[in-house]
């Protein structure tokens, strides 16, 4: 199972936020409210049915496992049932002995449209097995953002959660390519000429010319005062440019 430290984003949820990514916000708002709610569920559980949760359902991140009578029976009272049998003016007296498993009964074997719309009125789910591996780190990662106690308009979506890992997967690549840039722009030559560099290093090593030729300008003054490193640097420096050691100033080889 994946793991997700706090504040950190995994790669292995990418796969499956991405497609979160291609859902409508309001739905992919509620995957996650129904993730922060009921966590790790084995099993099925109730929730209000609704056009969000009907396309979570078609596109596979839950499985329908609605039964009428336990829907009716997990989320209604009672006193709830005699209401609804009584604005429908059913030929059915409760008393009170009558059970609520009987006016389930009764409603199920009698009252087809009621019972559809009860039973309708709410869904019972599981996660679907595609989608169950990613809910444990999904909800420790909404947990660790704290946004199961964020109730105000500006709340974080589970889009914004993608939105954020793949940027921070862009800035990765970034990084990467910033350095190959760099390694690739210390590879290519200098503006500066080698022979340039060279016919004013013997000529004038020993004042620095060839350092300020090639820009580096702080070295060139220590050569001017030093009188090239007192002859050694000077000599130093010719070996190295004729053998195509020696850089310019932003460590490029002359050309």
């Amino acid at each position: 199972m994946p793991d997700v430290k706090s504040n950190k984003f995994s790669g292995v949820l990418l796969n499956t936020l991405s497609d979160i990514d291609k859902l409508p916000r309001e739905v992919a708002e509620k995957l996650q409210s129904i993730v922060v709610l009921h966590g790790m569920c084995n099993y099925a559980f109730d929730i209000k049915r609704d056009k969000e949760v009907e396309e979570l359902v078609r596109l596979g991140y839950f499985i329908d496992k609605t039964d009428k009578r336990d829907t009716i029976d997990k989320n209604y009272s009672r006193d709830n049932l005699f209401k609804e049998l009584s604005k429908k003016q059913y030929d059915f007296k409760p008393n009170t002995n009558t059970t609520k498993r009987d006016m389930i009964d009764w409603i199920l074997t009698n009252a087809e449209p009621l019972a559809e719309r009860l039973a309708n009125k709410y869904i019972s789910v599981i996660y679907s097995d595609s989608f169950s591996a990613y809910v444990k780190p999904l909800k420790r990662l909404l947990e660790d953002l704290d946004i199961r106690h964020t109730y105000r308009a500006e709340r974080i979506y589970l889009v914004d959660f993608y939105n954020e890992m793949q940027q921070e997967k862009e800035q990765a690549k970034t990084d990467i390519e910033t350095v190959v840039d760099i390694v690739a722009e210390r590879q290519q030559e200098s503006t500066k000429r080698k022979v340039v560099a060279l016919i004013l290093c013997i000529l004038g090593g020993y004042l620095g010319l060839h350092h300020f030729y090639t820009g580096k300008t702080g070295i060139g003054v220590l050569y001017l005062f030093t009188v090239g490193l007192f002859g050694v640097g000077w000599i130093v420096d010719i070996v190295r440019i004729a053998g195509g050691k020696y850089t310019d100033k932003n460590g490029k080889c002359l050309k």
